[in-house]
């Protein structure tokens, strides 16, 4: 191991950086210098024991020298960070591919055990069997509107909210918004085929369907399926994604003949239990608390939405915790444990703020929020996205 002080005497002492302030300014000066050290590990897999290793790892750190900010150097702290080796060993135990035990004794004078769980995405997951039911409502409408009125409700009652529609020559435009799904090739293949259905119903001749994604007003993609494609749903989605074509229009839905009114505002409540943690004092592992709290969506129209989050803490033990932040930075984070005693046994406002998002151009989005937009954080933020359809950047 060669030490960059040979190359230059600059290398040989990490002294204070000249750039250094308040937050946000890297202290290049301060790179690759100072003391070098072997930092590494070895893991032997023990054999004839399934799931056994043994590992064992150099720790070359003082963690007394990390005890600039935050907790301050408290006896606790001083105790806890004491370090009398810096070889650590233990072993791991892997069951199956969920996850693993590890049993270590560390920096000389600690016993560790952790757990870690994890699972693969590429793992089959069952998919639940696409069976819609098709109902022919006689609503005494001429023959295109009674098409649109039994679409409506048809993919509205397999939760494919359809947004708007349009038939002409053969070919049906329709938009559709889904608060389920999330593969595009999966919504739209559904929503196909459920219009497909419905036009047999109705005696509508057919060759070409196109169905486009909204989200919030934005219309996301375009997928075109071959009516030919859609006789048996159950053919694979490989050989629809094939067959059908894709394209990025841009906000054509809002050009459709048929467009069912969406009732504004619309408003979602839902109630949950809320936990809340503090972990990493050296006092207790973990404080806690639990109580419960409201969460309210309030859409006025297909852009503007306000969000809330009303909370009641029912039972905590962040009194017995204390605050000693010592960073030279702004207090934000480091005071949590002052917020955290601040909310206990009370009802408090956690979340409160209104978010816009729209589409300015073709293959642009935007979004503007302001207000409470977390816990001890609050103001305003805006974002802006370029993303060209097909285009493996944005």
């Amino acid at each position: 191991m060669i030490s960059l002080y040979l190359i230059s005497g600059e290398f040989e002492n990490r002294l204070p950086s000249s750039n250094q302030n308040l937050g946000g300014s890297p202290t290049y000066d301060t790179w690759f210098r100072g003391d070098v050290t072997l930092l590494g590990g070895l893991e032997y897999k023990i054999p004839k024991i399934k799931g056994i290793s043994f590992k064992i790892e150099t720790d070359p750190f003082n963690y007394l020298d990390f005890m600039c900010c935050g907790e301050g150097k408290s006896p606790e702290s001083v105790r806890l960070r004491s370090k009398d080796s810096n070889i650590n060993y233990g072993l791991t135990y892997q069951y199956k591919d969920i996850g693993n035990i590890n049993f270590s004794y560390i920096k000389g004078n600690t016993w560790n055990i952790s757990f870690s769980f994890g699972f693969s995405s590429n793992r089959s997951v069952k998919k639940e069997k696409f069976e819609p039911k098709i109902v022919n409502n006689n609503y005494g409408l001429d023959k295109k509107n009674e098409f649109y009125r039994d679409l409506l409700d048809n993919l509205n009652s397999n939760k494919l909210y359809l947004q708007t529609a349009n038939l002409e020559k053969k070919k049906v435009n329709l938009s559709i918004d889904s608060e389920q799904h999330i593969n595009p090739i999966r919504y739209t293949k559904e929503a196909a085929y459920i219009t497909n259905e419905v036009s047999k119903i109705n005696n509508v001749e057919i060759d070409e369907i196109s169905v486009s994604n909204i989200i919030r007003g934005i219309q996301i993609n375009e997928i075109i399926y071959q009516r030919k494609d859609l006789d048996n749903h159950y053919k694979p989605i490989t050989l629809i994604k094939r067959d059908s074509k894709i394209r990025n229009p841009y906000n054509e839905y809002n050009f459709h003949e048929f467009r069912p009114i969406a009732v504004f505002p619309n408003i979602n409540n839902e109630f949950s239990p809320d936990i809340r943690t503090h972990v990493g004092s050296p006092e207790r592992v973990v404080f806690a608390g639990y109580g419960i709290k409201a969460v309210t969506e309030i859409q006025f129209n297909r852009n503007l939405t306000l969000y809330s989050s009303i909370n009641h803490s029912i039972e905590d033990n962040f009194d017995q915790k204390v605050s000693r932040p010592t960073s030279v930075l702004e207090h934000v984070r480091t005071e949590i444990v002052d917020y955290l005693q601040a909310t206990s046994n009370t009802t408090y406002i956690s979340k409160l703020n209104l978010e816009r998002i729209w589409s300015p151009a073709s293959d642009v989005y935007a979004k503007l929020s302001f207000g409470l937009l977390e816990s001890m954080y609050g103001g305003f933020a805006s974002e802006i996205l370029y993303k060209p359809h097909g285009g493996r950047f944005a």
